[in-house]
């Protein structure tokens, strides 16, 4: 179990890694780690990679600054 503040970013395409989070979840909550969890609609594995077709620049750059807000909270 980890005390690191933990914040993961998913494309709600994505249902093979997304899926993982149903197991996560509840052990970050036992373990009072402070988490966040985000899902971009439109979005698949990959979506920040400009150089991908799976690229979502609109989602990519929402994702980008939650995940600052997030550094900004918790480091």
């Amino acid at each position: 179990t980890t005390k690191t503040a933990v914040y993961a970013v998913y494309g709600k395409d994505d249902v093979r890694v997304s899926a993982g989070w149903a197991d996560i979840e509840p052990l970050l909550k036992r373990s009072g780690t402070a988490y966040g969890a985000k899902e971009y609609v439109g979005a698949n594995h990959a979506f920040h990679n400009d150089t991908g077709d799976r690229y979502a620049p609109e989602q990519a750059r929402a994702a980008w600054t939650d995940t600052i807000e997030w550094f900004r909270k918790y480091l």
